[in-house]
């Protein structure tokens, strides 16, 4: 009885809630639900900007849409939120979560670390485990609860080349386990001949720095931030950090009920 019972409210959440999805609208039919938010597709008009759509829930609406602000153009599919305010709390990133790796080197042991989801395009830095509260004061805190960011990780659309056979290969950002190995004020890219600012560099060569959101993966690898973001985490985050790249940290259809659940069940990297 009491299986029948779960079952039945985790179809009707799942119908209530459907499919979690952090990429952009493809049509202005579509709607959706982004982990609890409500959400229908609108197309951007000419002078439609996140200050003139959403007023004060600017900077909340180019999270939710993980799209930086040079990037609404007339033309572009957005999600707008039925309701904006609940943005304040809202995060596509568990607020507690454990992963491990072979070596039994969890995220819950650290004082601090960085959860990195690529299907979700987003981080969240954590405190043994739990996603870390923003204080009075930081990042406009009355806007923002968690410290937890969008992101613009590496695509297949882009040619890279392996390291060890040298052959062309897709530039996706691999999942695993790394720890950031060197932090700059600004380092220049060789290979891409770009500079990076507020750069943390793993030893993937892979850095986490500012650069352009538009809302899908773009990147030769590298993990983007917008520029507040960067800043916040580079003055915060010291060398030796560890950082879990994951391909997802929960699954592409989640009930509402069901997702403080299903937070720590995660696979091993």
């Amino acid at each position: 009885m009491e299986k029948r019972m779960f079952l039945v409210i985790v179809i009707f959440s799942l119908i209530l809630v459907g499919s979690v999805k952090a990429d952009l609208p493809k049509s202005a039919e579509e709607s959706g639900v982004d982990h609890g938010v409500l959400w229908k597709a609108h197309i951007l008009k000419d002078g439609e900007r996140p200050d003139t759509l959403f007023g004060k829930f600017a900077n909340q609406a180019m999270r939710f849409n993980r799209l930086a602000s040079k990037f609404w153009k007339a033309g572009i599919i957005i999600k707008k939120p039925d309701d904006i305010s609940l943005l304040k709390t809202w995060t596509p990133m568990p607020t507690n979560y454990e992963i491990c790796n072979k070596k039994k080197i969890c995220l819950s042991k650290f004082k601090k670390s960085i959860l990195i989801d690529l299907k979700q395009q987003y981080l969240g830095v954590y405190r043994y485990g739990e996603l870390i509260k923003l204080k009075g004061g930081e990042l406009k805190a009355k806007d923002f609860t968690y410290v937890s960011f969008p992101v613009a990780t590496g695509t297949s659309a882009l040619e890279c080349q392996d390291k060890k056979t040298k052959k062309p290969i897709g530039c996706e950002t691999p999942s695993g386990l790394y720890q950031v190995k060197a932090k700059y004020d600004k380092k220049f890219s060789r290979l891409y001949r770009v500079w990076m600012y507020y750069a943390m560099c793993t030893e993937s060569s892979r850095c986490l720095h500012k650069g352009d959101l538009p809302g899908y993966p773009a990147s030769h690898g590298c993990v983007r931030l917008l520029g507040k973001d960067a800043y916040y985490l580079y003055k915060r985050i010291p060398v030796g950090t560890y950082v879990f790249i994951v391909s997802s940290t929960t699954p592409s259809r989640v009930s509402v009920q069901k997702w403080n659940s299903i937070r720590k069940d995660a696979p091993e990297i």
